[in-house]
């Protein structure tokens, strides 16, 4: 139940509730209870944390933090539904998450008679609209409350969470062992401010950085032609590229330049069509590129991502088209 594989807790869950043991329900009820307390601890470190500066271990932490929190969140939905109703307990999650103001409140009232007094109280305190400073009155003296960043920080210390652990392992590292994890770190970092990954775990997001590669490009040097067929996601980890319609003809339109962080190449993996653009690289480009193949895999099994991702697409297909737009009315 505490393992650091998301579904190995839930297969543990399962076998829990379907055993027939007499403290089986009882102990689920613990977990839940622990996964509810861990999820504020987590809350509360990012509340008091702030800003962050440009260390690296200093944003991994904020993501890890954030990732935390929404791990044992879902696990205390899944815990539910394991021991409770789980039709019911999923249209609660998801009232939560997307409904109106009133079905959130007939959510909160049906997560309020759920699990053992406290935990529930905890659960709709922690659901309900708000900023958290509003909340910090109503938590009661059982969690330390952090007050500024070092606070935070030192709470963060105690967590059994590997990502957060993770966040201060490069206070003990050196040489090639430091420079491996940097770069998975930084990685993780990249691959979550991409739209197409930002409602990905780090767990999730691990594993799709063991089936990419790194690509090193040159100033000048082609990554994608228009019109060439390509599968590939490319994600920009260091310095910049550029992207061409037309490019070297005398029709060339400049459709903008994208920097660390950005992506390209995302249609290609679900339309199978052909290139519709040429991006080039500026200076020297640092880039992780994602096979489509291995891509689709993923979805497929982890389906639950699929809405999310097939949104974020339709979103990027309205930007490319305005900014092809909008690129052509001023050449008119």
């Amino acid at each position: 139940l505490r393992s650091d594989s998301t579904r190995a807790v839930e297969g543990a869950i399962l076998t829990f509730a379907g055993s027939g043991l007499p403290d089986a329900r009882n102990r689920l009820g613990s977990e839940l209870a622990h996964r509810i307390r861990h999820a504020w601890r987590a809350l509360l470190c990012l509340h008091a944390l702030g800003p962050p500066d440009d260390r690296l271990e200093d944003r991994f932490l904020r993501i890890a933090v954030s990732d935390a929190i929404a791990r044992n969140w879902s696990l205390a939905f899944f815990l539910l539904e394991s021991t409770e109703e789980g039709a019911v307990m999923r249209s609660v999650e998801k009232a939560l998450r997307f409904a109106t103001a009133r079905s959130r409140g007939n959510a909160l009232e049906v997560l309020s008679n759920l699990g053992d007094r406290e935990t529930a109280r905890l659960m709709v305190l922690m659901a309900e609209p708000g900023p958290v400073s509003d909340k910090l009155g109503s938590l009661g003296e059982r969690f330390e409350v952090p007050t500024d960043a070092e606070g935070a920080r030192a709470l963060a210390r105690e967590s059994t969470n590997r990502w957060i652990r993770t966040s201060f392992a490069l206070d003990v590292m050196e040489g090639a062992e430091r420079d491996a994890l940097e770069d998975t770190m930084e990685k993780l970092l990249a691959l979550k401010q991409v739209p197409l990954f930002a409602h990905f775990s780090l767990e999730q997001l691990e594993a799709i950085t063991r089936v990419t590669r790194d690509l090193v490009c040159h100033d000048g040097q082609k990554i994608v032609d228009e019109g060439a067929t390509g599968g590939e996601l490319y994600v920009v980890l260091a310095g910049r590229v550029h992207v061409y319609k037309n490019h070297g003809t005398a029709d060339e339109l400049d459709l903008g330049t994208l920097e660390r962080g950005s992506y390209f190449g995302e249609m290609a993996i679900f339309d199978s069509r052909p290139r519709s653009a040429t991006v080039v690289a500026e200076d020297e480009a640092r880039l992780l590129v994602l096979a489509g193949d291995r891509l689709k895999d993923f979805v497929m099994q982890t389906p639950e991502m699929s809405f999310q991702i097939f949104e974020v697409l339709t979103t990027r297909i309205r930007e490319v088209e305005a900014r092809l737009d909008s690129t052509l009315r001023a050449r008119s």
